[in-house]
């Protein structure tokens, strides 16, 4: 069911007069289908438990640990309780855009109790058992504050009436309701004050195994929390099973995972089959399922009803942005044709991509390999392929965070142009993936962060003039960048291709580099609130040096410190590497904090032959090539 803006006629007049459904109607048979769901999992699992990302678990359990390298402990990290004191504060951040729905007939006799929370500026998500039609939900008060302060104080409470005549969709099957909320409170106060959270629409936040916190009103009772020590036990396709203390009035909780991202909405218990007293599990909808019934509605209501669906899901932009795109391009054409061609796309003709051959028929450099869990994250075109091409350079990036997972790109010596091209900082989205998959200027306004270029600008500038040219302006797009702050260390980060190229023993001066974040989804700040910040970038460096020999060389430098700085976050456990330093380490450390596989290159690493954990580049002449 979906309501925008109506025209009233006088059957709905006489419809909105009547009792709304009363609440909670449906809650035995949602059990008893939720307890069909668990008892097909179980089976399922039974016969060949198959959790998502199982692959990196058996591998990792596998690899023993160096206990003389500090980067080692990110494995020992993820695998015990151990989270940074932000994890709280970030906690308490998001508890501010739940809420208390009271339900109310049409006297104003309170008659039940659920939770809710902020997904837009003026939308709130709960069950559709919750809410179940524009009546309920136009009777129905959200309480926002109903809970006790550090003093153990009553807070103020904020109480906002719904508008459903405005925005109202819902869905029984997957038992959610968005609604929209009155913009005052019934004391003035402004719902613009209220933080909301963003929903990520692509799966992969939450796996089998996982932990989750639910934060809700148990029992229409003040604000609690269970936090983490709750299990996800099966993903099904639509809904996930958990183990968590749960009440009546906690329908429509958020389930978050261990970086506050709402991974589905709490409607239902799961009764135990022998003792209707007693619960084995809680299940909550998908928020990607819910994504996907929204995306099917959104082309059916007026425009000003796709707006409010588009600060629920910010990716349903796409389709319109396109059509803006297409529709600029006709109305503001190109004045100067030598502009054009300078710095306009070209055919895809030119953009043949990374070349894995590159240096040579006998020394094949592959993509580093993605694992199945990285793989289902990764940015898809309309072709199924993940790998952007372009010219010199190719891109894989990762969906959730809107960054790449890696750059490649093939550097010639003898051909490039160096500064001789004029440099354009004209920034673009690339169209063949969506623009909610890439981070725009929305992250690097108003603050210290640069563009920083992943595969840097002069890189893949080199061959004949027109495709040099398209080469310096292909570096332009959203998805070869990365937020970096403007302190990073240029001279040594930004200069390593170039000090190889030129003092390396070089076959030919040709050289083939990799680069690309590191993700930490627990450590890496969280920024504006739809955003997170890499505390560290990688770089791996592959020649062949004149007397045949394959040459691999990896790097990091981190800008964590700066990172926290700006984001104004509380001070961590100190890190390895020092604020904006380069060092040099093995591929092996640089695979185990990606999660990338870099194959037979670890045969070659120039480091790895070598006991020390990471040198500290003070200078390039420190680089062991």
């Amino acid at each position: 069911m979906l309501r925008g803006i109506p025209n009233k006629n006088k059957d709905e007049e006489k419809e909105e007069t009547e009792e709304p459904t009363a609440p909670f109607s449906r809650v035995e048979e949602i059990q008893e289908q939720a307890l069909k769901k668990f008892i097909e999992a179980s089976s399922r699992q039974k016969t060949g438990k198959s959790p998502e990302d199982s692959e990196i678990k058996m591998k990792a359990s596998r690899e023993p640990i160096d206990q003389s390298n500090p980067l080692s402990f990110r494995k020992i990290f993820k695998k015990n309780d151990l989270l940074p004191i932000s994890y709280l504060q970030s906690g308490i951040k998001v508890s501010e855009s739940v809420c208390r729905i009271v339900l109310r007939d049409s006297t104003g006799r309170e008659i039940g109790t659920g939770t809710g929370f902020l997904v837009s500026p003026e939308v709130l998500i709960t069950n559709n058992h919750v809410l179940p039609d524009i009546n309920s939900a136009t009777n129905a008060v959200a309480e926002f504050n109903y809970q006790k302060d550090e003093s153990s104080n009553d807070c103020p409470v904020y109480r906002f009436s719904l508008n459903p005549l405005r925005f109202f969709m819902t869905d029984r099957k997957l038992d959610f309701t968005l609604v929209s909320v009155n913009p005052t409170s019934h004391t003035d106060e402004d719902l613009k004050n209220i933080p909301w959270i963003k929903l990520i629409s692509q799966r992969g936040k939450i796996k089998e195994e996982d932990n989750v916190s639910i934060i809700q009103h148990p029992d229409g009772l003040m604000k609690h929390v269970t936090v983490r020590e709750n299990q996800v036990i099966f993903m099904l396709k639509d809904f996930i099973h958990y183990t968590t203390d749960t009440k009546r009035g906690s329908s429509g909780s958020p389930v978050f995972n261990d970086q506050w991202q709402v991974v589905a909405v709490h409607h239902s218990g799961v009764p135990d089959p022998d003792n209707s007293r007693n619960w084995i599990a809680n299940e909550g909808t998908r928020v990607s399922s819910i994504a996907a019934f929204v995306k099917s509605e959104y082309q059916k209501v007026d425009k000003k009803t796709q707006e409010i669906m588009e600060g629920v899901f910010m990716e349903l932009k796409d389709s319109i942005n396109k059509k803006e795109d297409k529709e600029e391009d006709k109305s503001d054409p190109i004045k100067n044709a030598e502009e054009e061609k300078k710095y306009k796309p070209l055919a895809d003709q030119y953009r043949h991509g990374y070349d894995p051959l590159f240096l040579g028929e006998d020394y094949r450099i592959d993509l580093p390999k993605l694992s199945e869990a990285m793989e289902e994250d990764s940015t898809k075109m309309k072709n199924g392929s993940n790998i952007l091409n372009y010219v010199h350079f190719s891109v894989v990036m990762r969906q959730s965070r809107g960054l790449a997972y890696f750059t490649a790109v093939n550097i010639d010596g003898n051909q490039t142009y160096g500064e001789t091209i004029p440099r354009k900082d004209k920034w673009s989205f690339d169209s063949r993936i969506p623009r909610s998959h890439q981070y725009g200027n929305e992250v690097y306004v108003n603050n210290d962060f640069d563009r920083g270029h992943l595969v840097r600008r002069l890189d893949p500038v080199w061959g004949e003039a027109e495709i040099a040219r398209q080469a310096d302006a292909d570096t332009f797009y959203f998805t070869n960048c990365a937020p970096q702050h403007k302190k990073l260390n240029q001279k040594t980060w930004l200069r390593l291709e170039e000090y190889i190229l030129n003092n390396a023993d070089t076959h030919n001066l040709q050289i083939s580099v990799f680069t690309g974040p590191v993700f930490d989804d627990t450590e890496d700040h969280q920024y504006r609130e739809n955003y997170q910040i890499p505390n560290e970038f990688w770089k791996v460096v592959v020649m062949v040096r004149t007397d045949g020999e394959l040459s691999v060389t990896a790097y990091v430098q981190s800008q964590k410190d700066y990172t926290k700085e700006l984001i104004e976050r509380e001070a961590k456990e100190a890190f390895f590497y020092d604020r904006f330093e380069t060092y040099q380490v093995s591929l092996k450390s640089v695979e185990q904090m990606t999660g990338l596989d870099f194959g037979e290159l670890r045969k070659y690493d120039r480091f790895g032959r070598s006991e020390a954990t990471g040198i500290l580049i003070s200078e390039l002449e420190n680089i062991r090539l």
